[in-house]
């Protein structure tokens, strides 16, 4: 009859003790790799990325170089099998706190300028029309056939706009511009007709978009437009000038400008009514 060979306790206690070194083994190598592989080398690189990483170049061109025969085949089945790895593409709206942060920190070079305009600039293309425009009830304008009497140049250098819109017997029919340059030297006994200008000039809606109104501005090499809602009626005016402070976030004033803001004069002109 046989018998089953019997283990000893001597062996038995071997064996647990092996398994035991080797689960120690396993858990201790592990740590070692996690601590020393990924999270003391990416701490080190996330703070000297930059400095750290331009020095290794050489180093990871020749690893580059080596490993190509099996990289890149390998690279193409996984594109193959599972697809092509997908872009990392951040919205707007992270891309605006991510500046935030980095204005905020004492070692960015993004300064509090530079944050306004980055923002400005990120919000630009939401924005529409009526909200940077000049409304029209404090619109400052011409009727074409005004004679520019001592009185009504006095009232255009009061003004301090350098483009005054024209209109034709009522006010909502806007028909050109007037450049304040071209009164320099002027005849005597001129009407607005005669130096106005119809092609500086152009109809946009209220709910255009900026980012498309800056490209009417540039291709038409015009700096006001007249805006109109949805009944085709005149609401009010804006200019490149108002575009750009949109962009940077504060309001241009110079020495010939009789308020600083037209939107909130325009409230004020409201109220009063």
């Amino acid at each position: 009859m046989n018998r089953r060979p019997v283990m000893s306790r001597r062996t038995h206690r071997v064996n647990s003790r092996s398994i035991f070194s080797g689960i120690i083994a396993v858990v201790f190598s592990t740590a070692l790799i996690v601590i020393f592989g990924e999270i003391v080398p990416q701490a080190i690189f996330y703070r000297h990325a930059l400095k750290l990483g331009s020095g290794l170049v050489p180093l990871v061109k020749f690893f580059i170089f080596i490993f190509y025969p099996v990289a890149w085949p390998l690279s193409k089945i996984l594109d193959v099998v599972l697809g092509e790895e997908e872009e990392t593409i951040w919205s707007k709206r992270e891309m605006k706190e991510m500046i935030k942060i980095h204005e905020d920190s004492e070692d960015s070079e993004i300064d509090g300028d530079e944050e306004k305009i980055l923002l400005g600039a990120l919000s630009f293309s939401d924005k529409r029309v009526k909200e940077i425009m000049t409304p029209k009830n404090v619109v400052f304008s011409l009727e074409e056939s005004e004679p520019l009497s001592e009185n009504v140049l006095n009232e255009i250098r009061y003004s301090g706009f350098s483009r005054i819109p024209v209109y034709r017997k009522e006010k909502n029919n806007i028909v050109g511009v007037l450049n304040v340059k071209s009164l320099i030297n002027l005849d005597d006994n001129k009407l607005v007709s005669d130096v106005y200008s119809e092609e500086k000039i152009f109809e946009v809606s209220e709910y255009k978009k900026l980012d498309n109104l800056l490209n009417q501005f540039i291709s038409r090499k015009s700096h006001l437009a007249y805006v109109v809602d949805t009944q085709d009626n005149f609401v009010g005016v804006v200019t490149m000038e108002d575009l750009i402070e949109e962009i940077l976030k504060m309001e241009i004033v110079d020495e010939t400008d009789t308020h600083h803001d037209m939107r909130e004069q325009s409230k004020i002109v409201e109220q009063r009514i």
